[in-house]
């Protein structure tokens, strides 16, 4: 029998109650005379990074469930009832119809977020909250962050409504690093060619049994055993020997349950050695059997088999391979093997060499954007652009082989016309091997990002918004506002782009526009990307003057468009942007507002697996 040796340790972190702030009920004294409008806030006790950090993090269109209660002369009645109550920017919050606070009245308030009237489920009499047939999110920036917030009684003053809530899923995370029982003598670093959690439970439904003194929920989730949870793919993670560790995976917001003697950590990893040399090697343990402790109370460990709700777990993964029986094993060089290192690889090249390209992966730099890795150093080579190119509406990846940024047919490397189906194609769309057999055969693909503005610069003559005449002036102000030949196109992405030469497409000697409110009338301004870096900087100025059209300081120069067609381009290319909308001010009416709190205790643990 193989014996593997494996330290795992383990931390997590327990959220608790918040101190509590008794001014979240203070009296109305502070607000101006007549105003009785009751505001709503809320504060969230130990938010993860998919439900935002502490503070006052929520987000436009963010959106809660208000239920209220309103006592007068011993009679109580409801006065919200599945309320939906939705952020507006800039910390406000609004809902309709309008309540408004009775002077003599005492209110009591119950939120969960975020808002859903089919699975949320609240109990007016015993004021508990339930949820069912709620389902994690497989990729972490989709997953919704459940929270009940602590209630609000008695409440008499008229001002904003304060609300703190707390989580009721489980923050996990996964780290790597090397064990200290590991002689890393000569190593260098080690990569994470694969990382997985399996096992796992993705949907349940949430019972509140009650509130504990402090107000914070307590209660209990019921797993639905035939779900699944697809923790995404993590690979090709390179952790530093002597580095603290290194994230695989962070801020998972999990369903809370039992975990059962199917639920496993695999990692498969290479030691990358001073000579040059690697060595790769694999690892599975069951994710029940690892033992933690929480950090105020080291010396009471427990087996961590269950995750709990407002709990946070940090599971840090430290590597010995000393004892594998296995240590030896080369990495394959031939693709077809499953021990070599696959994922992401791809064929950048449009199918020559059988579509294959040894040592081409895929990897994502820190503005976001993905390029090819052609010697797998985790570094990018070859950027990747998108155009819809067999108008399936999905953009296709393409290499931008020559780097001029623009996707043209030099951006081929075979000159066949054709793509990998013999379709007539003059590019070469990147291609991912999505089944490990050492084969490129799926389309790199992404979908078409929606338009985040609505009022586009119309590209068709005959529409009535469309500039009188294509021509602009885009430097400023040099040549008296002319700049013969240059006209404004559309690509398939929908960007624009100043055509120089006038042949009505984006080439290699365009411009790009990018967009800015230069002047803060809150419409953006389009602006001539000079330097081609994708940012709006000084350096895409032209006349260095700091001045605009109309002399008012400014150190870009805004594009010019000729609308009246007199061959002198005078008014300012602008695009309307998104508005916050403004939130009229009613006097006593009842308002909401809401804030985020962070995790109070943790769990710290090591255990030795074989």
């Amino acid at each position: 029998m193989k014996k593997y040796s494996i330290v795992f340790l383990v931390m997590a972190a327990m959220l608790t109650q918040s101190c509590r702030d008794n001014d979240l009920l203070y009296d109305f004294d502070g607000s101006p005379v007549g105003s009785q409008t009751i505001e709503f806030s809320n504060y969230v006790s130990g938010i993860t990074r998919a439900s935002r950090t502490p503070g006052n993090s929520f987000v436009l269109n963010d959106e809660m469930q208000v239920y209220g209660f309103q006592t007068a002369d011993g009679a109580t009645s409801q006065i919200f009832v599945d309320q939906l109550v939705k952020n507006i920017g800039s910390g406000k919050w609004s809902y309709t119809p309008k309540k408004y606070w009775s002077n003599g009245s005492a209110y009591d308030f119950y939120a969960i977020f975020p808002y859903d009237a089919v699975n949320n489920s609240f109990d007016n009499t015993d004021r508990k909250f339930s949820v069912n047939d709620f389902t994690v999110a497989d990729v972490t920036d989709d997953q919704v962050d459940l929270m009940i917030a602590q209630r609000i009684e008695n409440r008499i003053s008229q001002n904003t409504v304060n609300f703190e809530f707390n989580h009721i899923l489980s923050n996990v995370n996964f780290y790597i690093k090397a064990a200290t029982t590991f002689d890393t003598e000569g190593i260098g670093s080690i990569k994470v060619l694969e990382f997985d959690v399996t096992g796992l439970y993705s949907k349940g439904s949430f019972a509140q049994s009650g509130w504990n003194g402090s107000n914070v929920f307590e209660g209990t989730w019921t797993a639905d055993n035939a779900s699944v949870y697809n923790m995404p793919q993590v690979t090709n993670v390179v952790y530093t020997v002597g580095n603290p560790r290194e994230p695989l995976v962070e801020d998972l917001l999990l369903l809370p349950q039992t975990i059962n003697d199917n639920a496993e950590v695999y990692v498969r990893y290479m030691l990358n050695y001073a000579d040059g040399t690697q060595t790769i090697f694999k690892r599975t343990v069951s994710l029940n059997k690892i033992m933690g402790a929480k950090k105020s109370t080291p010396e009471a460990k427990i087996t961590l088999n269950k995750w709990d709700p407002n709990y946070r777990y940090n599971y840090t993964i430290a590597l010995d391979p000393s004892k594998n029986e296995n240590a030896g094993d080369t990495i394959p060089t031939d693709p077809t093997d499953p021990d070599y290192p696959a994922t992401p690889f791809i064929d950048y090249d449009g199918g020559v060499g059988n579509y294959q390209t040894p040592d081409a992966y895929l990897v994502k730099d820190a503005n976001g954007d993905f390029w090819v890795d052609t010697d797998n150093d985790g570094t990018g080579n070859i950027k990747i652009l998108w155009k819809d190119i067999d108008g399936d509406g999905k953009l296709e990846g393409v290499a931008d082989k020559n780097a001029d940024g623009i996707l043209d047919a030099t951006d081929t490397y075979d000159g066949d016309g054709k793509d990998y189906n013999d379709n007539l194609n003059d590019f070469d769309v990147i291609m991912v091997d999505t089944n490990n057999d050492g084969y490129a055969e799926s389309e790199l693909e992404r979908p078409i990002p929606d338009d985040l503005i609505d009022d586009e610069i119309p590209t068709d003559p005959d529409d009535p918004n469309y500039p009188a005449t294509p021509f602009i002036d885009y430097n400023g102000g040099v040549d008296g506002y002319k700049t013969p030949g240059a006209y404004l196109v559309e690509d398939a992405n929908g960007d624009f782009w100043i055509d120089l030469n006038g042949n009505g497409i984006f080439d290699a000697e365009d411009i790009k526009v990018l967009w800015e409110d230069i002047d803060g009338d809150g419409k953006l301004e389009g602006v001539a990307d000079k330097d081609g870096d994708g940012i709006l900087t000084v350096n895409d100025t032209y006349d260095n003057d700091n001045l605009d059209y109309n002399g008012n300081p400014n150190a870009y120069d805004v594009i010019m468009v000729d609308k009246d067609g007199d061959g002198t381009a005078e008014t300012e290319l602008e695009k309307d942007q998104p508005l916050d909308p403004v939130v009229p001010v009613f006097e006593n009416v009842i308002e909401f507002s809401a804030e985020v709190t962070n995790w109070n205790d943790e769990y710290e643990a090591e255990q030795v697996v074989y």
